[in-house]
This record gives structure tokens, C-alpha cells and sequence, in this order.
């Protein structure tokens, strides 16, 4: 219906009493993305994707001197891949390409 305000509203009614609630995080995603709120739309997505699986870095190997690009960035195993896939899918719409 478009009543984003109100979706946002409630989304954020539903964390204050249940803030385990990983859907109102994709709830409010969609509807910040909606309203090309960017920056609040990764926020929530971010949260959902750790709330799904939490995030580790890849060990780093200790007797190297220098350590890779990849061995420094945050790995997402088993959080949600539609999560994942929004979270690509914000960074484009956002116009950033990187």
C-alpha cells in the first residue's frame, strides 16, 4: 500500500518487544530501500545478516608478514543468502559499485 512511515513504525514496535526478531530487521530494510533511505536500509540488513549468523573474520596466519585483502575482510558462512543478495542489491541501487 505504500504506508511506508507506518511500516517503519511497526517494524520498529516489533523489535522494542521482540528485538530477536530477525525478519522486522528485513522488514525495515525493504521499506528504508523503498523510501531511498541507503544508508538506514544497510544498517538493517547488516543486522540481519548477523542476527542469521554472526560474522567471523578468516584467520590470519601469524607467521606471515603480510596478509592478504581477503584474509583481512568479514566472512558471511551461514547467514542468509537473500540477505546477503539485499545487501548487494542496496549497495547498487546506492551507486556503490565497489
Amino acid at each position: 500500500a505504500r504506508r511506508y512511515d507506518e511500516a517503519i513504525n511497526t517494524g520498529l514496535e516489533i523489535l522494542e518487544v521482540e528485538p530477536d526478531f530477525g525478519a522486522a530487521y528485513g522488514l525495515l530494510s525493504c521499506v528504508y530501500l523503498e523510501k531511498q533511505m541507503y544508508e538506514e536500509a544497510l544498517i538493517q540488513i547488516q543486522k540481519l545478516i548477523n542476527f542469521s549468523a554472526g560474522d567471523y573474520k578468516l584467520p590470519q596466519n601469524s607467521e606471515k608478514k603480510h596478509t592478504s585483502q581477503l584474509e583481512e575482510q568479514v566472512i558471511y558462512s551461514n547467514a542468509d543468502p537473500e540477505a546477503i543478495a539485499t545487501l548487494g542489491y542496496i549497495y547498487a541501487v546506492a551507486g556503490e559499485k565497489n
